[in-house]
């Protein structure tokens, strides 16, 4: 998208970042976490750079291919002892706090529209209402948190 602004790819790039950092964070800076983090990185990228040029990518399975790897991951994750032993250690103050990224990408997202490169029903003008998430979540950080002590039937609600 050569017409954007510069400030949108850096506002995202510095978000797609902190994301990165806040969820190695919630892991512990895990290695096993990290490397797999790449390696999601890389398989979700390549498919969607060639699949950017439609005259590249072959026609029919263009979807469901991009549906295999979080298919595989999530599996790993919620079906195996490993991966449920990952997702019970991972800290819920950070992954708390790591909704606050929603606050960046809603905003890059209504720049994108602005400039006529998505529609409106993707950013919270058109029902996409993930920025009050955002919003509060360091409210919810505070409340769930507040004295030392989880209350997890709120960070539930």
């Amino acid at each position: 998208m050569p017409h954007l602004p510069t400030y949108i790819y850096l506002v995202f790039g510095l978000t797609v970042v902190a994301a990165i950092w806040l969820f190695a964070r919630a892991a512990h800076y895990n290695k096993w976490f990290l490397i797999g983090l790449g390696a999601w990185l890389v398989l979700r990228t390549v498919p969607g750079l060639f699949f950017a040029n439609p005259a590249a990518a072959p026609s029919p399975p263009r979807f469901p291919f991009l549906l295999l790897v979080p298919i595989v991951a999530f599996h790993l994750l919620f079906n195996t002892a490993r991966g449920k032993a990952f997702i019970d250690q991972l800290s819920l103050r950070a992954l708390t706090i790591f909704h606050v990224v929603r606050i960046p990408v809603e905003i890059v997202l209504f720049r994108l529209f602005a400039h006529k490169a998505i529609p409106e029903m993707m950013t919270f003008g058109g029902r996409n209402f993930d920025i009050f998430s955002g919003l509060s979540a360091p409210i919810m950080y505070y409340v769930g948190f507040a004295r030392g002590k989880v209350n997890k039937p709120l960070l539930l609600v």
